[in-house]
């Protein structure tokens, strides 16, 4: 039998104590409130397993990305083909990015395949009134020859254990990936890829959380969980 690991033995303690205090509420609001800080732990034990926050360049937001990427962005002279979340260089996702995530996944022939995590920060003002969620949907549609599904609302927890909503799209087209060789010497592959976004405005920030990873990766690295973590993790001041 495996030994129970540290931050289960501490989730349940805390759990424990918090079940004592809770002694002479009602039912109802007692199964509400064990729920709520069950959900609470479970969350807060997600997050403990994330890189540090980082403070996104020119800004006071925070946000967490998972271990599974490397430690430390890709520095600003790395290859457009890497570092830049859209094909177009005109559009301003490129322009607003603070920071790019590499992760790579071994593959059977000891070769690497990269996916990426782009964050980005807009001003509001720079839309003209038009919607950013709808404006990168049109961006999506115009870059890539997949069909961009339509913007959908998105729940995503924070460590607290609160609900905050995102606005998400995505594509899955052909795209180009550069892959690394076993002797150490990379090539562009192209291949089914997924670009996700996560869209959602702070105060005077527009923050757009991107995703680019080949599409028979998607479970692999644990797309859809971590996405949402790393979305929940954003803090600003005014939060």
């Amino acid at each position: 039998m495996s030994r129970p690991r540290w931050t289960d033995l501490c989730l349940a303690a805390g759990v424990l104590l918090w079940l004592v205090g809770c002694l002479g509420c009602g039912t109802a609001e007692y199964e509400d409130r064990v729920e709520a800080r069950i959900r609470e732990a479970r969350q807060g034990s997600a997050f403990a397993q994330m890189q540090s926050p980082v403070t996104l360049p020119g800004t006071s937001l925070k946000v967490q990305v998972p271990n599974n990427l490397e430690s430390t962005p890709l520095p600003d002279d790395t290859p457009a083909d890497r570092l830049n979340p859209l094909a177009s260089e005109q559009s301003s996702f490129v322009t607003g990015r603070k920071l790019t995530y590499e992760g790579l996944v071994e593959d059977s022939e000891q070769g690497k395949l990269p996916f990426y995590c782009y964050l980005i920060v807009l001003d509001p003002e720079s839309f003209r009134g038009r919607e950013p969620v709808k404006n990168l949907w049109q961006s999506l549609k115009n870059d890539f020859a997949g069909e961009a599904s339509p913007p959908a609302q998105v729940k995503c927890q924070t460590p607290q254990g609160l609900e905050i909503e995102w606005q998400m799209v995505r594509v899955t087209a052909p795209q180009k990936f550069v892959y690394v060789k076993p002797d150490g010497q990379s090539e562009p592959r192209e291949m089914p890829g997924i670009f996700e976004f996560y869209v959602r405005t702070e105060g005077d920030h527009v923050i757009v959380i991107a995703w680019r990873v080949p599409e028979h990766l998607e479970s692999h690295v644990g797309l859809k969980e971590r996405a949402h973590l790393v979305a929940g993790s954003v803090t600003s001041p005014a939060a």
